[in-house]
């Protein structure tokens, strides 16, 4: 739905400027983890400008899990209709979103946009053709798993029954290249880092999109002797992510004026969420 719709705009106004787009995905950021709901436990000044200031669907609703959410929503389609309407993607598992579909970021490029994801992929790597920029993307920087430690970025996998043994290695990917020299970085600061340094080098007189599949404060791994912010109790951690993606946004607002990005960009802000 969002697909067409966003297709028709762009079709019915070729003949004047196409908008620039920023499409954010949050991962368990609850109805009251945000301050336009009347939440009084964080500010979130810049996720309320974004709701004050445009359309609020209060009762959007889409799949709560991972892989599936994703796919729809690069693809338009139910989850069933792609064969992935099953938990998640397990790391190693040889699964993935179908090569003959049609990506919303393909459909994009048709109208001549240049188009960028930051975070995380979780629609399958069992081949390069599975990964991010052989499915539309210009560039991809993140993790292809569902979740990483925010400081070493490695992925551990225990729950899938066929692996002899767990599955684990780093997961952090620029492109198809793995990023080597951000450890000890936390995730956050370095994927709003690579937002901004999108942002800043893209040239103006092309169309832009960059989809923002971000995942904050929630999907993160235990290690021996872990950060303070691994300690924090469920909820209190959970209260992180609104706050992350203020710091974020704030940065990358900045970031799209300092470059000259006109003020009709889109952006579309959506929360996949089990509460």
């Amino acid at each position: 739905m969002i697909l067409l719709v966003n297709l028709s705009y762009l079709k019915a106004s070729s003949s004047s400027q196409p908008p620039n787009i920023v499409i954010i995905y949050a991962d368990d950021l609850g109805w009251n983890d945000v301050s336009f709901h009347g939440s009084p436990q964080i500010p979130t000044p810049n996720i309320d400008a974004l709701a004050l200031s445009g359309i609020t669907l209060q009762n959007y609703y889409g799949e709560w899990l991972c892989t599936p959410s994703r796919a729809s929503l690069l693809t338009g389609k139910y989850p069933m209709r792609l064969g992935l309407q099953h938990l998640v993607i397990l790391g190693g598992q040889a699964s993935g979103l179908p090569l003959n579909e049609t990506t919303m970021p393909q459909r994009f490029k048709k109208f001549g946009y240049e188009t960028h994801m930051i975070g995380k992929w979780h629609l399958g790597y069992q081949t390069k053709e599975y990964t991010p920029t052989y499915r539309g993307f210009d560039s991809f920087f993140g993790y292809w798993n569902g979740l990483i430690d925010y400081y070493d970025h490695t992925y551990l996998e225990q729950s899938c029954s066929s692996l002899s043994q767990p599955f684990f290695g780093l997961d952090f990917h620029d492109n198809l290249e793995h990023v080597l020299d951000a450890q000890g970085k936390y995730a956050t600061h370095v994927f709003t880092e690579k937002a901004e340094e999108v942002i800043m080098k893209h040239d103006t007189s092309k169309k832009f999109q960059e989809h923002d599949i971000e995942v904050w404060t929630i999907n993160c791994q235990q290690r021996k002797e872990p950060p303070i912010s691994r300690k924090i109790r469920s909820g209190a951690r959970q209260r992180l992510c609104p706050a992350s993606f203020e710091w974020g946004g704030l940065r990358r607002d900045s970031a799209q004026r300092d470059n000259g990005l006109p003020p009709c960009s889109k952006i579309i802000f959506s929360i996949l969420s089990n509460e």
